[in-house]
C-alpha cells in the first residue's frame, strides 16, 4: 500500500469544498445575520490577543470583514468597487 502524501490528503480534504463551493457559500450567506455578527466579533477579540498560539492578527481583518458585509452601506460600496472593477478589466482586456 502507497504511503499517503501530502498533496493527496489535501486533495481529498478540499475536494468537496472545491466541487460544490456554491453550497457552501449559500450555508453562510443564509445563516441568522446574528450569528454572522456574533463570529466576526469573535474572529476580532480574537485577534486583539494575537500573542497566543493559533489566535492571530490575521483574525482581525477577517472579522471586520464579515461584520461590516451585513451593513448595507457596505454592500453598496462594494457592488458598486466591483463593477468599477469589471469595466476596468474590460478596458484593459
Amino acid at each position: 500500500m502507497p504511503a499517503i502524501g501530502w498533496r493527496s490528503t489535501r486533495n481529498r480534504t478540499l475536494s468537496p469544498l472545491l466541487e460544490r463551493p456554491n453550497e457552501y457559500y449559500r450555508k453562510v450567506r443564509t445563516a441568522p445575520r446574528v450569528t454572522r455578527i456574533l463570529v466576526g466579533v469573535a474572529l476580532v477579540i480574537g485577534g486583539i490577543f494575537g500573542f497566543l498560539p493559533v489566535l492571530g492578527v490575521w483574525m482581525i481583518p477577517l472579522g471586520l470583514v464579515v461584520i461590516f458585509f451585513d451593513l448595507p452601506w457596505v454592500k453598496a460600496r462594494w457592488l458598486a468597487f466591483r463593477l468599477w472593477w469589471k469595466e476596468k478589466r474590460r478596458q484593459f482586456s
